[in-house]
């Protein structure tokens, strides 16, 4: 009878870690809307769609921080059945950061109205030639290198940052504009999503991220608050028409039935 040499025991396998239960959609946004789904689900619906490659969003050896994980699996997106399909041309190439995609989206929506009732564009405004420019967006970027124009040219800077847009003045610092620019969250998806899939959820979805997935300082407590327009069951609205809007539209459509 043959004997292990190793008297040590062997250590039992680990079992397999449990997949997260799906998160619960709020009543709130259930009741808005026709289909909302979580962010890493729009991304392959918005694909899967465009007939296009899904990208990555996980790290496959499982080392995403719990704050980028909760983030992706939490954060819901609604999109309209009329919103246009990705183009056959987009690619998941990360060619630029947050602070250019959110330029470019700003740009996008005051084209298209004087005063969009976007919820990106709170604390926006339409730049009108004769009046002077206001002071840009002074943001903090946590640490992390960003861009410090609206347009990508190479420029690095740690500390504080500014978020400039060409044609648009950011009167104050929002609180979509502050969570969107959170490298550990947005930063990371856009770098694996790409920016052409990134710019096309903050100009055509509305996008809602729980409180407990921004880790940006005063953030937790603002959308906590009972004064937040914008919070709904835990959720900040980050873009598209408010809520209310939608859930009046539904509820029109609906007696019209």
């Amino acid at each position: 009878m043959s004997t292990l040499h190793n008297d040590k025991p062997m250590p039992p396998n680990k079992p397999p870690k449990p997949k997260p239960k799906p998160p619960k959609i709020p009543a709130v946004l259930r009741g808005a809307y026709a289909k909302v789904v979580s962010l890493e689900r729009a991304v392959r619906d918005l694909c899967v769609l465009g007939g296009l490659e899904v990208p990555v969003l996980r790290c496959p050896l499982e080392t995403d921080s719990d704050v980028y994980s909760d983030f992706l699996r939490r954060a819901c997106v609604a999109v309209k059945d009329r919103s246009p399909k990705l183009p056959k041309d987009t690619t998941t190439n990360c060619e630029c950061d947050m602070d250019d995609v959110i330029s470019r989206a700003l740009s996008r929506h005051f084209r298209t109205q004087p005063s969009p009732s976007n919820v990106l564009c709170n604390g926006a405004r339409r730049r009108d030639g004769k009046r002077n420019s206001s002071t840009p967006f002074l943001g903090t970027n946590n640490g992390h290198s960003t861009a410090t124009g609206g347009a990508n040219n190479g420029t690095k800077n740690v500390g504080p940052t500014f978020l400039v847009v060409n044609d648009v003045d950011i009167v104050h610092a929002s609180q979509q504009l502050t969570v969107l620019r959170d490298p550990q969250t947005w930063g990371v998806f856009n770098s694996r999503a790409g920016d052409a899939i990134t710019l096309h959820l903050l100009t055509h979805a509305s996008v809602f991220m729980p409180a407990s997935c921004a880790q940006i300082g005063g953030f937790k407590n603002a959308t906590q608050s009972k004064n937040n327009r914008h919070t709904h069951g835990g959720y900040l609205q980050l873009c598209g028409a408010p809520v209310s809007f939608a859930a009046r539209g539904r509820m029109a459509k609906a007696a019209k039935q």
